[in-house]
């Protein structure tokens, strides 16, 4: 209870640092009510009962039931990416569809953008650790959370591309150019922001915490030489969950970083710095996941087996 409660603090935290306190990106209505009919709806269609998903997050369940609980998340998880696609496809639909007129392409960009963070931030902060937690119970376990993760960057990614896309057509549009009387000094210093990492590191270890894993344990397994197969499967799953949180939390606050872009749109050189923002967290989560989590994760699983 208490690893939760400073999980929900710590990605309370992170939401509002990475909008910089501009608490306005997580409240607008339109796309928190469309994500949600598209998660939700796609969820009811699938012939399961909405109960499935309002039991055993804090409770204990027999085995069965944590099961089909478990299922149940990861079911409406795997469309939250349905979501993001659809919403922020449509968002840019509209987006190339009304270019020629300025004063409404904005909210449309808006709504692209956001919904993918919705999207993203319920699969993240709140599906996956209620799955992760309902997998404990049952024997279920889902290998595929990394592809989701995997998944959800890819998605971010074609945002931030169909957003420079459409910075370059409403400046040739309107007559004009991207210019800067600032140099942009690219060097290897360029890749160290020290906000990005702390967003990226607070995001991830909100989701371990909600996820009920003990992040201490996680990496004195790595030092221990007597650990039981059991924990060290434990510590290995634990580093797949962190894996998988950093391009999740990667991929929501470069989405974050894209709409901060949109307050910039006059000054050329903060828009650069926003995009170069926007790409360091997604690189920071390819990073975390393919160089250091994984790398650890099929460590310690070969030393659990070798212990077994």
């Amino acid at each position: 209870m208490f690893r939760r409660i400073i999980g929900i603090a710590l990605g309370l935290v992170t939401c509002i640092a990475a909008g910089n306190g501009n608490l306005a990106i997580w409240g607008d209505l339109d796309s928190h009510l469309t994500v949600f009919a598209l998660m939700i709806g796609a969820f009811l269609l699938s012939g399961n009962p909405i109960k499935l998903l309002s039991i055993g997050y804090w409770g204990s369940l027999s085995e069965a039931q944590a099961l089909k609980a478990a299922m149940g998340f990861k079911m409406v998880r795997n469309y939250s990416i349905g979501a993001a696609l659809i919403s922020s496809m449509s968002g840019w639909l509209m987006v190339f569809a009304n270019l020629i007129d300025p004063p409404t392409v904005g909210p449309w960009v808006s709504f692209a953008l956001l919904s993918s963070i919705y999207s993203f931030f319920f699969s993240f902060f709140i599906f996956l650790p209620a799955q992760v937690n309902l997998e404990r119970s049952s024997v279920f376990n889902d290998s595929c959370i990394i592809k989701f993760g995997l998944l959800s960057v890819i998605i971010a990614l074609i945002n931030i591309f169909l957003l420079g896309l459409t910075l370059l057509l409403a400046a040739s549009f309107n007559g004009g150019s991207i210019e800067t009387e600032q140099a942009v000094d690219v060097g290897l210093f360029t890749l160290l922001d020290p906000k990005s990492l702390l967003l990226i590191a607070g995001g991830t270890c909100s989701i371990l915490l909600l996820s009920g894993q003990n992040i201490g344990y996680m990496f004195r397994a790595l030092f221990v030489s007597n650990a039981t197969a059991k924990k060290l499967f434990e510590a290995a799953e634990a580093w797949r969950i962190f894996a998988a949180a950093s391009l999740g939390v990667g991929a929501v606050l470069t989405l974050t970083s894209a709409v901060e872009m949109l307050h910039h749109l006059d000054d050329p050189f903060k828009l650069v710095v926003d995009l170069a923002a926007a790409m360091l967290t997604i690189l920071y989560g390819l990073v975390i996941a393919f160089v250091v989590a994984l790398p650890i994760q099929s460590r310690l699983e070969q030393r659990a087996e070798s212990a077994g």
